[in-house]
């Protein structure tokens, strides 16, 4: 298994948790991991928090300026 899978997998069994639903009150599970810093090769775990589908579109829509639009950053390759 490739590496950022099973760090994935690790953040997500961690905390299984929408952190920014979380912040709201709602308990969403988490389905993304989210590089907090929006360095995709920043893979430090303190840089990493589990969102749900939701949250992560609206905080990359934010990252990229374009706050209609669902983007989607590649990930990290091994």
């Amino acid at each position: 298994m490739p590496a950022w899978r099973k760090l994935r997998l690790s953040v997500l069994k961690e905390e299984p948790l929408c952190r920014e639903c979380a912040k709201k009150g709602r308990l969403t599970p988490a389905t993304q991991v989210d590089q907090i810093d929006g360095d995709v090769v920043n893979l430090a775990r303190e840089n990493l928090q589990p969102l749900c589908q939701s949250c992560h579109s609206r905080k990359t829509s934010r990252e990229n300026d374009h706050p209609n639009a669902v983007l989607e950053r590649p990930m990290p390759e091994d």
